[in-house]
């Protein structure tokens, strides 16, 4: 964890949960951080309460910000914990109000359950359940997701934002007033890090491998978005755009699958976790974030199919939720944000995907880094040691923009 401090106040939380949980002895086992490169802003740590009277145990994850003064002046690390903090004990709470309002047997299966919230400058920690022994995983994030993963994830995505649009055909006045805060965190993200250098370096890069690849094509048809890429990922989308409230970080390590069969090859369930991005805006956003972090030439010519379902999920969900007008969010209208904003998914993938495909030791270490310089610009400036993959995978996504909206 980030420091023992953390840790005592994680541990006063347990004794008072234990006791009211009318146990008095118990054991606890603390297991290990998360992987470089698995969680850029904080610590993971995994704890398991073993009460002495043979009662079942408790398994809890332990989400500390890191406590690191250089992190913190290089990274909105404070912003970012403050986010989570407020879908955790702000938006979600309001969400289930508003399902138990309509009386809707929809249900937030989808969100983790939250414990415990220390929002404390230095000790920021959210301590929720552990889903691994809920029989939940994660895919293995160094290959794309096959059909089955991806569908179930377009389905969730279409019941999460479903909830944002019957909030607002409902409750206009209420949705604002729990969502009008959730601004574009980009934003913030930009005050630390010249994105004209981090994005900028990264789509030149990109264009590298296409010219490798004798695609001159794609460098000619993406030059304006490599021009214009700080303007394209800080800029604000205009209100009547920003429908619903995005998870904001929809990548492979945010999802976790639960499975029925012992071999793990169809997923029965799906809990979105980490929060710290989520933002009211454009549904695309999330849309494409995924799609583009997740597919490969294999499936990216499935993307309608993915789209339709994501709207037969929304559409269905909103008439559960007492919604019952066909106008809220057509699919005429999601085909012309996702010409509109799925950029933003494309230009991301460009890193997302990049970290996928790297191994732990070739991931940033941030901690490290802002020991030895105060810039993180150039923190995905790295060389990968699968850099055939990365290309097969740059050129398929980009190629798919490209034909679909450029």
């Amino acid at each position: 964890m980030s420091s023992v401090t953390s840790l005592d106040k994680v541990k006063k939380f347990l004794q008072q949960f234990m006791k009211e949980e009318n146990i008095h002895e118990y054991d606890i086992q603390i297991e290990g951080n998360t992987e470089k490169g698995e969680n850029f802003m904080g610590d993971i740590t995994f704890i398991t309460l073993i009460p002495r009277n043979g009662k079942e145990q408790y398994n809890l994850v332990v989400k500390t910000a890191t406590n690191s003064q250089t992190l913190r002046k290089a990274m909105p690390i404070e912003s970012t914990y403050k986010r989570e903090t407020c879908m955790y004990t702000k938006v979600f709470p309001e969400l289930k109000n508003f399902i138990s309002s309509v009386k809707s047997n929809f249900e937030l299966s989808f969100v983790p359950k939250i414990l415990w919230v220390c929002e404390e400058k230095l000790y920021e920690t959210l301590v929720m359940e552990n889903l691994k022994y809920k029989g939940y995983g994660s895919w293995d994030k160094s290959k794309p997701m096959n059909v089955d993963h991806i569908l179930l994830v377009m389905k969730r995505i279409g019941e999460f934002h479903a909830l944002s649009l019957a909030f607002s055909d409902q409750k206009h006045e209420k949705f604002k007033e729990i969502s009008t805060n959730l601004t574009n965190i980009w934003i913030e993200f930009s005050k630390f890090i010249d994105t004209d250098i981090t994005y900028g370096r990264l789509l030149k890069d990109v264009m590298i491998l296409f010219e490798e690849a004798g695609r001159i094509d794609l460098v000619d048809k993406f030059k304006p978005i490599v021009d214009n890429v700080k303007y394209i990922v800080t800029k604000e989308t205009p209100e009547e755009d920003r429908l619903v409230i995005c998870h904001g970080d929809c990548w492979n390590n945010n999802l976790l699958f639960k499975y029925e069969d012992a071999e793990n090859l169809k997923p029965s369930n799906l809990v979105f976790v980490d929060y710290q991005l989520s933002m009211l805006e454009s549904p695309v956003k999330d849309l494409s974030y995924f799609i583009y972090s997740a597919c490969d030439e294999s499936t990216l010519d499935k993307v309608e199919f993915f789209l339709q379902t994501y709207h037969e999920s929304l559409t269905s969900s909103l008439k559960t939720l007492g919604s019952t007008r066909d106008d809220i969010f057509t699919y005429d209208q999601l085909k012309e944000h996702w010409k509109k904003y799925s950029s933003y998914g494309l230009i991301d993938s460009a890193f997302i995907v990049k970290i996928e495909i790297s191994s732990s030791d070739e991931a940033p270490d941030l901690i490290r880094i802002t020991e030895q310089e105060t810039d993180l610009s150039n923190i995905f400036n790295f060389k990968l040691k699968d850099y055939e993959e990365y290309k097969r995978r740059m050129i398929a996504v980009f190629s798919h923009y490209a034909e679909h909206v450029l």
